[in-house]
């Protein structure tokens, strides 16, 4: 089977920010080119340029509309081109209401109708398409399903086999995405999904057809391999930078060249915030719901700074979650002396080897993300979910720590500090049970992509691939 593709393309919501979408992505580079060498992938993204120079491989767009699709580009960095003649024509139109409001539907549907053609001849050339992981058939982000589904059309229509592999599903209550997920995976050649809840719920959409269930593809990156091979070719700081900038995150961040001082052994506690609830960012805005949020958030960090413990703030979706770290950095330091405040470091970096090198470091987490919960597995991280969707709960329970996930909604200051009181306690035993738990699941998704895309070739299979790595 290691020969029967020489081209795949990998079809993923990712290029806005989130490392965990970079890492499936990079879960799958690593795992299809063991089996296939010499394999020519590509990636459909919602930000290309993005992918193209995070992954180094050929990235396009999944929508026609993407951060950078009207600009020029000067060096590989996009920049706006006011210039451009159909830019001036938009401006132009802006300025008569009447004719914008009637003439952009129009535009817009050309424009889809070019997106879908231009995209059904890059199925057309390619042997397979891969909906690669991450939670793509979730309507919290209401366009995903349907995504999912004109891809998956569309590849039909080219005559490409469609795998989709290990993806999340969770919410889907509106008619129209229970018919586009539903439609999307009937047509597949080959379907997984990361989770049972995410296999009930599709059967509740009506999915008969046989669907298996494996870990979040994520549980197959090698760590220390992935880390060794971004030494020599990592995107650098200052260029992500510059594509986040494209994103609208205007927020200075941190310098990775800087480094968190040494802490007492056993005293280092890693907080992930989000936005939730955020108006500039979340989908639900609810302003009063985000400030009591960042009240118990506020909250817990006094206690941690009080009881001796050293906090570092980071994240795993900068663009998302740059603006609530920093209403709560302001929070904070507004509370403390300079000498209380020498215990809080704000480190949001912008690579997946960053984080991976910035959470090895850690000797608890607090997360509020899927995939920081999978990042503390797999580097052995006692962890406390703040969930926000069922998928969260769902992965903690079924990796067996399901004790320590509280709602980001209802949570209450004083549960989390008993449950953190519990983590520490148990560190060990939770260390132990994360070991085993991502080996498991590791050598699960390598039976998994074995049977999708041929054997490893010159692997050692008896490596464990999920060993514990301090990443510096």
């Amino acid at each position: 089977m290691s020969a029967k593709y020489a081209s795949i393309g990998l079809m993923d919501h990712m290029g806005l920010g989130n490392l965990g979408d970079a890492a499936i992505q990079e879960s799958f580079l690593q795992n299809i080119r063991e089996r296939m060498p010499q394999v020519r992938l590509i990636s459909f993204s919602l930000n290309p340029e993005d992918t193209k120079r995070r992954h180094h491989i050929d990235a396009y767009p999944i929508r026609w509309s993407y951060p950078g699709w009207n600009a020029g580009g000067v060096n590989g960095v996009l920049k706006n081109d006011t210039e451009r003649p159909t830019n001036k024509v938009r401006a132009a139109l802006k300025k008569i209401p009447l004719l914008h409001s009637l003439g952009k539907p129009v535009y817009d549907l050309c424009r889809e109708l070019a997106h879908l053609r231009r995209t059904y001849h890059l199925l057309k050339s390619l042997d397979l398409l891969v909906m690669a992981g991450g939670g793509q058939l979730c309507e919290l982000w209401s366009y995903l399903p349907f995504n999912v589904f004109k891809f998956c059309v569309l590849a039909r229509l080219a005559g490409t086999p469609v795998f989709i592999v290990g993806v999340g599903a969770d919410l889907l209550k509106r008619p129209l995405n229970r018919f586009f997920a539903r439609t999307a995976v009937q047509l597949c050649d080959q379907v997984s999904v990361r989770s049972a809840q995410s296999l009930e719920l599709l059967r509740s959409c009506g999915v008969k057809r046989e669907v298996q269930v494996c870990p979040d593809p994520v549980y197959a990156l090698d760590i220390p391999q992935y880390i060794e091979s971004e030494r020599s070719r990592c995107l650098s700081t200052s260029e992500a930078e510059m594509l986040l900038l494209n994103l609208g995150c205007q927020v200075p961040l941190a310098d990775s060249s800087v480094t968190a001082p040494a802490m007492r052994s056993g005293r280092r506690v890693g907080l992930n915030p989000m936005g939730f609830c955020d108006p500039r960012r979340w989908p639900r805005k609810d302003p009063a719901q985000y400030a009591k949020y960042l009240d118990k958030l506020e909250a817990f960090v006094l206690w941690l700074l009080e009881n001796d413990y050293e906090v570092e703030m980071f994240s795993s979706d900068v663009t998302a979650d740059i603006l609530a770290i920093t209403d709560l950095k302001t929070r904070l330091l507004s509370k403390l002396t300079p000498e209380q405040s020498a215990g809080l470091w704000f480190r949001p970096l912008l690579t997946l080897r960053e984080l991976l090198q910035q959470m090895s470091t850690m000797d608890y987490v607090v997360t509020c993300k899927f995939h920081g919960i999978v990042f503390a597995h797999m580097l052995e991280k006692p962890v406390i979910s703040l969930s926000y969707l069922p998928k969260m709960d769902d992965l903690v329970r079924d990796v067996g720590h399901g004790e320590f996930s509280l709602s980001v909604e209802h949570f209450e200051v004083d549960w989390l500090i008993r449950k953190f009181q519990l983590l520490v306690e148990q560190r060990q035993a939770l260390r132990a049970l994360f070991r085993h738990r991502a080996k498991t699941y590791s050598e699960a998704l390598q039976t998994h992509f074995d049977g999708l895309f041929g054997e490893r070739t010159g692997v050692d299979a008896t490596t464990n691939r999920t060993a514990r790595v301090a990443c510096r």
